[in-house]
């Protein structure tokens, strides 16, 4: 895995490194921006931010060197990607810009939602057209789609990148079995290869342990992680006294809340910088999305770049929110007479 570091106007090396992302020859930049609060639609999930707090958020993450943005195509009603769009005109190709299709974008229509030809097609054209700009740098299947063939979807994916209208192809929320599926037919027949997945992935939610991080690191995949801070549960806001009001509820959690506490008081480091850098500091190329709203949340996440965890404090927070292993990985590891040697061969991609 090869890092390269961001050279200043002043010829000062900044803290961001870029990451060649998965197994192609994209430089991205070690964290990447969502647009999942630019753009303030009625009724979005998401409480979205006006195009001028909209403009700050990208200028600071580019001031600090990040050059990866990712979207979907619903996100906001494709306000996020006119908002992106209008944003990065200027300078569109210093951008790697990542969008999602799949969810419904039209409840009143069958066909504007899944993975199949039609819906990948239009969803595309739509998200250029938005985005002010002829090609995508990588286009996510949103959610894996068990009412169309695989082969349709990597089929379709293919034609778009060789019409120049998408670089690359990743799966975004799709079982390990799938994504390593699609990714055998692309190889198999020659076309472009599945470069990255994008997952959830926290110290609360680390079940893509169990299958999906060994994938990614068996095919050299890039990995894009969301919900790094549980909904911003993690940057220190999670108690006894809100954890009824939350979904991420349980003694486990509160345990880690409570161990991130301490470790922040430790190291002088907030709890959401803390988290970001567990992430990174995972075996493969793993990189959080910052999934921000404001400045002051921008600014704090960022400062994750100034530090790294040390191996004390990664312990720590990895035996505190430990997962049990399942079947069949338990019951390998806890044979009588193969455990020790399985752990010891795959140590490198369950580690």
């Amino acid at each position: 895995m090869l890092k390269y570091r961001r050279q200043s106007r002043h010829g000062a090396e900044d803290a961001m490194e870029y990451k060649l992302f998965g197994k192609c020859g994209l430089r991205v930049s070690e964290l990447c921006l969502s647009a999942i609060s630019f753009g303030q639609t009625p009724g979005d999930l998401i409480k979205g931010a006006d195009k001028e707090e909209s403009r700050k958020l990208l200028e600071l993450f580019v001031e600090s060197g990040g050059n990866f943005i990712d979207m979907s195509n619903s996100q906001q009603g494709g306000e996020a990607e006119r908002h992106i769009g209008e944003l990065c005109a200027h300078n569109r190709s210093r951008f790697v810009l990542a969008s999602k299709f799949g969810g419904s974008t039209d409840s009143t229509d069958p066909n504007a939602r899944g993975a199949h030809r039609k819906n990948l097609v239009q969803s595309v054209e739509r998200s250029l057209a938005r985005l002010q700009t002829d090609y995508l740098d990588l286009l996510w299947v949103y959610l894996w789609d068990p009412m169309t063939p695989i082969e349709e979807t990597v089929a379709a994916l293919e034609d778009v990148v060789k019409a120049g209208k998408v670089l690359y192809a990743g799966f975004s929320n799709s079982p390990a079995w799938v994504v390593s599926r699609a990714d055998a037919i692309a190889s198999g027949r020659g076309w472009s290869p599945i470069v990255g997945i994008d997952i959830i992935y926290s110290v609360f939610e680390r079940t893509c342990e169990r299958e999906l991080l060994p994938m990614a690191r068996m095919l050299d995949l890039g990995v894009l992680c969301w919900s790094v801070m549980a909904r911003d549960v993690l940057s220190g806001k999670l108690n006894s006294q809100t954890a009824a009001s939350t979904s991420f509820s349980s003694e486990r959690n509160l345990a880690v809340a409570k161990e991130l506490k301490r470790i922040s008081d430790e190291t002088g480091r907030t709890p959401a910088q803390i988290c970001l850098n567990w992430i990174r500091q995972q075996p493969g190329l793993i990189i959080p999305l910052l999934g921000v709203r404001t400045e002051a949340q921008l600014k704090d996440q960022l400062r994750c770049l100034d530090f790294k965890l040390d191996e004390e404090h990664t312990r720590r927070i990895s035996k505190t929110s430990l997962i049990p292993e399942e079947y069949p990985r338990d019951f390998a590891e806890n044979s009588e007479h193969i455990g020790r040697q399985y752990r010891v061969e795959n140590h490198r991609f369950y580690s």
